[in-house]
């Protein structure tokens, strides 16, 4: 029997309220800072953390998690 490795791809995206800028937090994700929370079950860490936008520079904070 033949074995296969796995690919593992996510997005975590988010959309700025200034610009409209679709941004997909997962290339930014240096320490799992995103990631962690969601796939550890703390989604809800992340409400009113901060980033700024890679388009405008505004920054903004997270409101929620749709699914």
């Amino acid at each position: 029997m033949k074995k296969a490795m796995i690919h593992f791809d996510f997005t975590i995206e988010v959309i700025c309220p200034y610009c409209g800028t679709k941004i997909n937090l997962a290339g930014y994700d240096n320490d799992a800072c995103f990631s962690g929370p969601i796939f550890e079950g703390r989604p809800h860490d992340l409400i009113n953390e901060s980033f700024e936008c890679i388009s405008c520079e505004q920054v903004f904070k997270f409101k929620g998690i749709e699914r």
